[in-house]
């Protein structure tokens, strides 16, 4: 029966009135099946719990693995830290103040589209047409910025 709380320490009664301490969750069975493994070449004797759950709750259910032995969960955390991926602490590519722009200038000529429209419906069509041609070559430029960001990144060593 489980307890309900969702922390790493807590506590999952299975039958025979066993305790099992959860060392995580997670929706990917195959990440966990895989730390499993890599417990057990440790000596680690690990359980999988609610295994079916992905498959009939879909993006709700999770998979949870606990150890059998609470003597070894100390161990076992300190391995599936050690499998983690890094953290990515990257900056994102020099093409990406590029795109930013790109993406604010068709936006904005976005808006002016609209607004252009408008005034040329509701009868100031000089201004109408002027903001519709703003519109239209900002939103030409955002497009050549968004196309040529990825370009820079390909120059830069």
């Amino acid at each position: 029966m489980d307890i309900g709380i969702d922390a790493t320490y807590s506590l999952v009664r299975q039958r025979r009135g066993a305790t099992v301490k959860e060392l995580l969750r997670s929706h990917s069975l195959s990440y966990v099946q895989g730390l499993q493994i890599a417990l057990e070449a440790q000596g680690i004797k690990s359980v999988l719990l609610d295994q079916q759950s992905p498959g009939y709750l879909g993006f709700a259910g999770r998979v949870r693995l606990a150890v059998a032995r609470d003597a070894d969960y100390e161990r076992a955390m300190a391995i599936v830290h050690a499998l983690e991926p890094p953290r990515s602490g990257t900056k994102p590519p020099p093409s990406w103040a590029w795109q930013r722009s790109g993406l604010r200038a068709g936006a904005l000529g976005f808006v002016l589209l609209i607004a252009g429209a408008v005034m040329a419906d509701s009868g100031l069509q000089g201004v109408g047409y002027v903001l519709l041609g703003a519109a239209i070559a900002l939103m030409v430029v955002g497009l050549v910025l968004i196309v040529l960001g990825p370009q820079r990144d390909r120059k830069i060593p």
